[in-house]
């Protein structure tokens, strides 16, 4: 059987993980790796209670201090890569779980040779179902892609349309961190991890596109689904997140292909530049700018 090891990132959300860590076990994974980044509530308790009831299908990394996302991401996977016997991983925040049948239709998937690909992302949906729009896998940089989506309001970047089952398989540029299903061997050949310094945000899409210089396909699968107990609306980003936004999305968008960057890098300068005029924080904005 193909074997799935779960990296899993958290922090101050123990009701959340739980129920991250129950809907992972009853979707049949074969281990979790959690990388409790200084958990100040009760999650350190939690763990510990699991661990004594699962063993070795259990690890926990736990940090004395926060390294963000992208630092857990980073730790997590290299953990895998070095010490696992896994044949794939799959990485989430602790807010992101599989659907009960979602595991189980990967294994049929690539062992059936129906998603030949060693990155294979699935689709993201709230839990009522509809599609999740911050996690729409980014799609290959077209023109029309970029004009169907300011007139429908997704994400410049996203894959214009819904996707569903009936578009089961399709090559992708990049996907987010919840539900990437990511070929251990593929690691251990490139060396690619997350950059650490990201702390938070574009660490996936960073990810996602050192992968692509290494010749790795990403592919989109429909039918694989990830549900992010989410809020529907973006987070006022202010402060040291508002900077981090800024800063990691220049950096990655001078990894992309010129055709993304003629596309994207005026209009997202645009937008940040509106944001931090309305959040009185240009000087956030300019530090950005001079730490890329």
């Amino acid at each position: 059987m193909v074997g799935i090891t779960a990296v899993i990132v958290t922090r101050n959300r123990c009701a959340m993980l739980a129920k991250t860590l129950e809907a992972y076990l009853e979707a049949g994974v074969d281990q979790l790796v959690v990388v409790d980044n200084a958990s100040e509530d009760d999650t350190p308790a939690l763990l510990s209670a699991r661990l004594v009831e699962l063993g070795k299908r259990l690890v926990v990394l736990r940090q004395d201090q926060n390294l963000g996302a992208a630092g857990g991401f980073h730790l997590g996977m290299s953990f895998v890569r070095d010490n696992g016997d896994t044949d794939w991983l799959v990485v989430s925040d602790d807010d992101s779980y599989p659907a009960p049948d979602c595991l189980d239709r990967f294994r049929r998937a690539v062992t059936s040779q129906h998603a030949k690909a060693n990155l294979i992302a699935a689709r993201v949906t709230f839990p009522a179902g509809d599609i999740c729009p911050m996690n729409r896998p980014m799609a290959f940089p077209q023109w029309r892609t970029l004009m169907a989506n300011l007139f429908t309001g997704h994400r410049v970047t996203s894959l214009p349309e819904d996707p569903d089952e009936t578009n089961q398989c399709q090559k992708v540029m990049a996907a987010s961190f919840v539900g990437l299903f990511i070929r251990r061997d593929a690691l251990l050949r490139t060396g690619v991890l997350p950059d650490p310094d990201y702390f938070l945000y574009w660490d996936d899409i960073g990810f996602c596109l050192d992968m692509g210089k290494h010749k790795e396909a990403i592919l989109f699968h429909g039918g694989l689904n990830f549900v992010h107990d989410c809020g529907r609306h973006s987070s006022n980003l202010a402060g040291e997140r508002f900077y981090l936004m800024v800063r990691n999305g220049y950096r990655v968008m001078a990894k992309m292909p010129l055709g993304y960057r003629l596309m994207a890098l005026p209009y997202k300068s645009l937008c940040w530049l509106i944001q931090s005029m309305k959040r009185r924080a240009f000087h956030l904005f300019l530090k950005a700018i001079r730490d890329i």
